[in-house]
């Protein structure tokens, strides 16, 4: 067994659905299962077994590994920690930042161009994995009332983002007008 896997092995390897729409809401009640709650030190040390390296432990993370068509190690972990800031509690965005790993690990596990693009090493794959991700994030948190609050958050993580989050926001904010 790979230390680099231990603890996020699934008791049962799973085979998602054939059909999309059924493997994918599959998919998503396995990845709320699969949810590790961290503070800033059991994350970086997460890190740094899973990865390799010390990261200034970022909000969340995750570890998905498929090589037999069935999900071997899944993990999505929330740094509880990087949800208090500056007197502020934004822990009400943690599904969000579930609902975004989740949607990383989904674009990575199911079979199509996007799986072929990652697969390629390119970053400007990964970065548009992470892109679509952050889009779902703004959409659960605009359904849920919180997108000023998403975005106020973020901007105290990462502000050298802005365009980035403002962006995605934005587009956010349209897509779910026209819906």
């Amino acid at each position: 067994m790979d230390k680099y896997f231990e603890g996020t092995f699934l008791a049962t390897p799973r085979k998602l659905n054939d059909s999309i729409p059924e493997s994918k809401q599959e998919f998503f009640e396995l990845a709320k299962s699969r949810v590790k709650y961290m503070n800033r030190a059991e994350f970086i040390k997460w890190h740094e077994e899973m990865f390799g390296d010390k990261l200034d432990a970022p909000a969340s993370n995750l570890i998905i590994k498929s090589e037999t068509g069935e999900i071997e190690n899944f993990e999505i972990a929330i740094n509880n920690d990087a949800f208090q800031i500056d007197e502020g509690d934004y822990t009400d965005l943690i599904p969000c930042m579930i609902e975004h790993e989740t949607y990383e690990a989904w674009i990575e596990i199911k079979e199509g161009a996007m799986k072929k693009e990652l697969e390629s090493g390119k970053d400007e794959a990964f970065l548009k994995k992470h892109l679509l991700a952050e889009r779902n994030e703004f959409i659960m948190a605009e359904k849920m009332g919180l997108g000023e609050k998403l975005f106020e958050w973020r901007m105290k993580i990462a502000p050298e983002k802005e365009a980035e989050f403002r962006s995605c926001w934005k587009s956010t904010k349209k897509k779910m007008k026209e819906l």
